[in-house]
């Protein structure tokens, strides 16, 4: 596991440290990135964002995916799986989560530690969340670190749109 602690406490950079944690699909990256946030919180420090939380039905399966406000610990629905007319399963997005996604993030206004969970192929691409992330992240400058999650297999593209990470924990696993 990374030394992120370390790295901010002595940050030399004048500026917030980006930091991401990566890997696979259902490697483990959330999981990580709570672990690194209890970290940060026992030093005092005030974290703030959203986690994609995986949901799961009474048979274990995966059903879809839930945002948890990282402060509050409020969570609330974001997709769920649907079995579309062609057989497939696909995912069915609630569109009026965004306003309370966005509040989580800027109901405080001087945070510590800011969490941007599952950015992925679409905000690779510059939509999903990306618009906002890169707004926020422009108009706030006095955090001491960005923890990005982020998928493997769009960590370069991802890269070049933050200007490049400062540190960078890769999870290999598979869950």
């Amino acid at each position: 596991m990374a030394d992120f602690l370390s790295l901010i406490q002595k940050n030399p950079l004048g500026r917030p440290l980006k930091i991401a944690i990566t890997g696979g699909v259902h490697s483990g990256k959330t999981t990580r990135a709570s672990e690194w946030i209890d970290i940060f919180r026992s030093k005092g420090m005030v974290c703030i964002g959203c986690l994609e939380r995986a949901v799961f039905d009474a048979e274990n399966k995966r059903i879809g995916y839930d945002f948890e406000d990282i402060h509050s610990g409020e969570s609330r629905p974001f997709a769920r799986r649907v079995n579309a007319l062609d057989g497939c399963w696909k995912y069915q997005f609630n569109d009026q989560i965004w306003s309370w996604y966005e509040r989580g993030y800027k109901q405080f206004p001087s945070p510590d530690i800011v969490v941007f969970d599952e950015l992925g192929r679409l905000e690779a691409s510059g939509d999903g969340i990306m618009p906002f992330v890169e707004t926020y992240i422009r108009e706030n400058q006095a955090v001491s670190a960005y923890l990005f999650v982020c998928r493997g297999d769009v960590m370069d593209m991802l890269s070049e749109k933050l200007s490049g990470f400062d540190e960078i924990e890769r999870i290999s696993k598979e869950t």
